[in-house]
């Protein structure tokens, strides 16, 4: 193609066959790249950086330590043919956060947000495109977030990044695929690594849907909140007044300590 510079490579491997078939490049950075830096430890855009202001590769301290190399400020050649990279650090999974409806077959939706609340965990990392409050226009790529879940396996970077869209918040007059994410990640056939390119698209033609949240587990699940909002309500009027000096109500008190039995 006579193209000459940086760029990304993308292609799909046959784990039957050990063949890689060739997909595309792009003169970008993809939107995955941070499942790349936290596996290897290399920041990417500085490297792309770095390459395009002409700086030969072993003279880029984050490919010298990926490579091994005891002086990452050197500039001592690197045979990168023959030298062993790092191995992967753990296990890094993404997941795409998008506006589209999945009762619809994935049909991208647009409108306000009113509220989007990320909840940060340990080994999870979020992007967003828009604000605590913003939108996504017709016009727009229906795509407005990532949330990256690294562990040091798979199996476990797929709970923890369940978890974390479990506890992903988004209002507004958007649909979203959050909800379906969740329940692909927890699906047999991706746990055991047996999805395919086409596995997805079987899915939609078959109408599958999330299983839906049982009832009683809902009612249950609303009187455990409303039991500890009450409590942390109550307990908070008893550290108030005893601040000022003044003794709770006895009643109060009671209650304050039953509830914590």
């Amino acid at each position: 193609m006579n193209y000459s510079g940086v760029g990304t490579v993308e292609y799909l491997y046959n784990i039957t066959t050990g063949v890689y078939s060739f997909l595309e490049v792009n003169p970008r950075l993809q939107v995955e790249h941070p499942v790349t830096e936290t596996i290897t430890g290399v920041n990417i855009p500085a490297v792309q950086l770095q390459i395009a202001m002409g700086i030969p590769l072993h003279k880029i301290p984050h490919i010298r330590k990926f490579y091994g190399q005891a002086d990452p400020m050197g500039v001592s050649a690197i045979d990168f043919e023959n030298t062993p990279q790092n191995p992967p650090l753990g296990h890094c999974i993404a997941g795409r956060v998008t506006a589209e409806d999945p009762e619809s077959g994935f049909k991208p939706t647009s409108g306000a947000i009113h509220e989007l609340h990320f909840r940060s965990l340990p080994g999870v990392t979020g992007n967003f495109s828009v604000g605590l409050t913003g939108g996504v226009h017709q016009f727009a790529d229906s795509q407005f977030g990532h949330i990256f879940a690294h562990k040091p396996n798979r199996d476990e970077a797929c709970t923890l990044l369940v978890q974390a869209l479990s506890e992903l918040s988004i209002r507004g007059e958007i649909h979203t695929n959050v909800k379906y994410l969740c329940s692909l990640i927890e699906k047999e056939a991706f746990r055991g690594d047996r999805h395919t390119t086409a596995w997805l698209d079987g899915l939609i033609a078959a109408h599958d849907k999330p299983e839906g949240l049982d009832d009683s587990l809902a009612v249950v699940c609303g009187a455990v909140m409303r039991a500890s909002t009450r409590h942390h309500q109550l307990e908070q009027r008893v550290v108030d007044a005893l601040t000022r000096g003044v003794p709770p109500e006895v009643g109060q008190c009671r209650l304050t300590l039953s509830n914590r039995c």
